[in-house]
């Protein structure tokens, strides 16, 4: 076939699309995938004639209500019909100039649109310009650079011209703000959390973020969670986005987006999945959208233009059932790109995806009070300077290590104290277990998930994981979470399953760490005294500090058990006993010497 290799060198679509003609009104995309201008008229069926000339890597919407003809124009002119809701295009084969269907087609349209009682005679003038109102956010280290919103509106006007040629969208600027990021923070998830936290836009509003923050994060170059979402945030100056061209194309890319548009196998389109390959940058290389892509963003600005959206879920039927239709037969063409899927999925969403649990119990609500006080304590520590930095000038400086860790107790004590006095032990041991868990394990284990998942969601446990730090116990940080996590689980399942869940760990792990299984003994130990004396939390949030609670065994490398003694809180069980004694010496339990872990 004469079109194989144009077939094979775009990477187009599958062949086979059907996509049913669900309302009156329908779209006709052209494609220029030649390397010269072309031109070409659209006739109606009264003959009616409307010239349109297309640039190479050029896509054309064209509103339609029926079958029109499209003729060539010069030497050689050809006719061609045209059926609604179909993708076509311009490509050069063995003997010239070559038009096709790209493998996407709609059946014929009603009969009773196909009479000539007086019905529209096929193509319909473009409807008036859609806008979308754009807040342009820069984060403050930008913003001090010289002349940013100059050079930012300017991009965002550039990038609106695409999208007015394609969608009939006008990206409008209302508005350019500093907005002050989270410094020492790269990770591309949680910059996003926090940009969406700060910036509060209306109805209908989108809120740009452009941060030389998130520049530093290596995955991610731009993004914003769902078609339609009110918050787009996009690198600045990363390491392959070093021009301006490259940075027009990264943001066409994200408000491709956000109109709609996934990730197109096409090498030439603004929507592959890969930009900052210097492409952008080539003599003549037009910056736009596949033909799939085109009919995407058309159909959802088609539902822009009439009335305001809060989301993807918020389309239309109609729009609906040929966008899910469009994004499975491309998840198909990009097995390894989630993309398509995940747009084709958020179409059956009832409404935003909660940015807090749905229900909570009462002591839940606790429990979160917990987790937030120690998230903000986090967020306002990476925010300080270096400690030698601020010891220069008699300043706060950003905690580490154990002093991280006792700072983020203290804190967890201090809000637990305003906590119902009988739900204060549980809310405080469970709230600081969650806090300080950066894994997923507890979040995924069946005994457990509904708690970590009821207390906070997705999106608060990335931003915390992101500005926690590594707060550590005696230099090491997952002494840190077995210290908590024990605490946490005998809160919740009692102090015998805790010390059970410790040892399995410890003997999964293919060895036995003395100091592992002490940091869970101190942990199970620390809520079991909290419950038996209600003043000692009281004293935690005033002057916590970890030789007072943590043995100082744990200082020592780990010891391993002889195989015979790969339970210890079976057979003589001495280890244990030392330990517990250990526990009880410290002075953070001088006024309750009693054994408040687990009795055999």
């Amino acid at each position: 076939m004469k079109l194989l290799s144009l077939l094979f060198a775009g990477l187009i679509v599958p062949l086979g699309w059907v996509i049913p003609n669900v309302s009156d009104a329908a779209v006709i995309v052209i494609s220029n995938r030649t390397d010269e201008a072309l031109k070409f008229e659209i006739l109606t069926q009264d003959e009616e004639s409307t010239s349109y000339r297309l640039v190479p890597n050029q896509s054309e919407p064209i509103p339609v209500t029926r079958a029109v003809k499209l003729r060539t124009t010069g030497q050689g002119s050809e006719t061609f019909e045209l059926r609604p809701n179909a993708i076509y295009f311009f490509g050069r084969g063995p003997d010239g100039l070559v038009f096709e269907e790209i493998g996407f087609s709609a059946p014929a349209l009603p009969q009773e649109q196909n009479s000539d009682s007086g019905s529209a005679p096929g193509r319909v003038d473009l409807p008036a310009m859609g806008s979308v109102k754009v807040k342009i956010l820069i984060d403050d280290e930008l913003y001090r650079r010289q002349d940013p919103e100059r050079r930012l509106r300017k991009r965002v006007l550039a990038a609106s011209a695409v999208f007015e040629q394609a969608a009939h969208i006008r990206f409008d600027v209302i508005s350019v703000e500093p907005w002050e990021s989270i410094d020492r923070v790269t990770d591309f998830e949680a910059i996003l959390i926090d940009f969406e936290r700060k910036v509060e836009v209306e109805l209908g509003e989108l809120a740009i973020g452009f941060s030389t923050q998130a520049s530093r994060s290596k995955k991610k170059m731009g993004g914003t969670r769902l078609p339609l979402h009110s918050h787009v945030l996009v690198r600045e100056r990363g390491q392959r986005l070093l021009s301006e061209r490259a940075q027009l194309e990264l943001l066409v890319h994200e408000l491709g987006h956000y109109l709609g548009a996934v990730h197109s196998p096409e090498g030439g389109s603004a929507m592959r999945p890969v930009l900052g390959d210097g492409l952008a940058d080539s003599p003549g290389f037009q910056i736009g959208l596949d033909p799939v892509n085109t009919m995407i963003v058309y159909l959802v600005g088609e539902e822009l233009r009439g009335r305001k959206i809060r989301g993807i879920w918020d389309l239309g039927p109609e729009v609906k059932s040929q966008l899910r239709q469009i994004y499975g037969d491309l998840a198909k063409s990009l097995p390894d790109d989630p993309a398509a899927e995940a747009y084709r999925k958020a179409l059956d969403l009832k409404e935003s995806p909660p940015t807090t649990p749905r229900v909570l119990t009462p002591l839940a609500k606790h429990i979160r009070q917990v987790v937030k006080a120690v998230t903000l304590a986090a967020e306002r520590n990476v925010k300080l300077p270096d400690k030698r930095i601020a010891e220069r000038f008699g300043k706060p400086y950003r905690l580490s290590g154990d002093e991280l860790t006792e700072a983020y107790i203290r804190e967890a004590a201090r809000v637990a104290q305003e906590i119902p006095a009988e739900e204060r032990p549980r809310a405080f041991a469970i709230g600081l277990a969650v806090a300080m868990d950066t894994s997923t394990l507890l979040r995924d284990n069946p005994l457990t998930r509904i708690t970590w998942r009821s207390i906070e969601t997705n999106r608060e446990y990335q931003f915390r994981k992101a500005v926690l730090g590594q707060p550590t116990m005696r230099g090491r940080y997952d002494l840190t979470q077995h210290f908590c996590i024990s605490a946490g689980l005998a809160a919740l399942h009692g102090p015998y399953v805790a010390e059970k869940a410790g040892i399995w760990k410890e003997l999964t792990d293919g060895t036995f760490s003395r100091g592992d299984y002490s940091a869970d003994l101190a942990g199970i130990s620390l809520f079991e005294h909290m419950k038996a004396s209600p003043d000692l939390l009281g004293s935690i949030a005033m002057e916590f500090r970890i030789t007072d609670y943590v043995p100082l065994c744990l200082e020592a490398d780990p010891k391993l058990l002889q195989p015979d003694h790969s339970n210890p809180s079976s057979k003589d069980g001495r280890m244990r006993a030392e330990i517990i004694e250990e526990i009880g010496d410290l002075p953070g339990y001088a006024a309750d010497r009693g054994d408040h872990t687990i009795k055999q």
